[in-house]
């Protein structure tokens, strides 16, 4: 599974004007963010069935009643925490940074970021024609010293034929650039503003 790391960042100043400025759709953005963590409450719940049936002899149906309103409870809680936090969400891009603003009832609170001059690879996932998802892989400073990636373009893939079919994360856990329309439009800002750099 693939990781997108965001660092903390300060707000940029108000004479840095965004290139790009976009909003996710809540609904999409919720599910995206979510997918990995219903996966991981599935697989648990399983495993709890297995072991109880097995051990405790209790009645198989019983469990799956049990086990899917437990799940039904936790995951709308769990969502409806998401579909807040990608309504207060805000993507923009400066010069420098491609960065992710999160202002609940308009107060910004934090802004996590990633430098351009660090992205290697942009992945790409759509929900069909109009909105889609993207990932930015960043290089590894280790293999990788700054002069050598100065001005070099940042590869493109496409992810998969879509993103209902993908599992990447990104850290810290349910923040990404997920779910928002005009993403193409992102990608190739990005790539300008990478190979200028």
């Amino acid at each position: 599974m693939k990781v997108m790391v965001l660092d903390d960042c300060d707000p940029p100043p108000p004479s840095e004007l965004a290139a790009f400025e976009a909003r996710p759709n809540a609904i999409l953005y919720t599910l995206e963010a979510t997918r990995v963590v219903a996966l991981g409450l599935i697989a648990f719940n399983i495993l709890q069935i297995f072991v109880l049936f097995l051990w405790k002899g209790l009645s198989l149906v019983l469990l799956l009643k049990l086990a899917l309103l437990a799940d039904c409870i936790l995951f709308s809680i769990f969502a409806f925490v998401i579909v807040f936090l990608a309504t207060g969400l805000t993507f923009f891009l400066t010069r420098k940074d491609v960065i992710i603003r999160f202002a609940p009832f308009g107060r910004p609170v934090w802004h996590l970021c990633v430098p351009i001059e660090d992205i290697e690879v942009i992945e790409v996932r759509t929900y069909g024609r109009r909105y889609g998802s993207i990932y930015l892989r960043r290089y590894d400073r280790r293999r990788a010293s700054a002069a050598s990636t100065q001005g070099e373009k940042p590869r493109e893939e496409c992810g998969g034929p879509s993103a209902w079919l993908s599992l990447p994360w990104s850290w810290p856990p349910l923040i990404g650039f997920y779910g928002f329309k005009n993403y193409r439009k992102l990608v190739n800002r990005i790539i300008d503003l990478r190979t200028t750099a």
